[in-house]
């Protein structure tokens, strides 16, 4: 089972009810070419990040992408996850 989240802070309050003090934090952050037009590819900047924490037998999951990211980018993000209590783990999923 799982549960997916569009707001960070109602997971970390998710998570903290539950008792989850350890989380996954996986993030994809690089170029990554991709197929404009027939016969054309161009590279865009691909970020995306998920925030995963696990209670039997629940997955909590919270996603966002490079464009929901405010300007601290993915740094930002993990910091204040941690600045919130909890021991994480940083994931790359990066393919390159």
């Amino acid at each position: 089972m799982e549960k997916i989240f569009t707001s960070l802070d109602e997971f970390m309050a998710e998570a903290k009810k539950t008792g989850i003090e350890k989380l996954v934090f996986a993030e994809v952050n690089e170029k990554r070419a991709i197929q404009k037009d027939s016969g054309t590819v161009g590279v865009v900047h691909y970020v995306v990040v998920e925030v995963i924490g696990y209670k039997k037998p629940v997955i909590y999951k919270y996603c966002i992408d490079g464009s929901g990211l405010d300007a601290e980018g993915t740094d930002g993000l993990y910091n204040k996850i941690i600045a919130n209590g909890f021991d994480v783990t940083r994931k790359s999923r990066n393919i390159t």
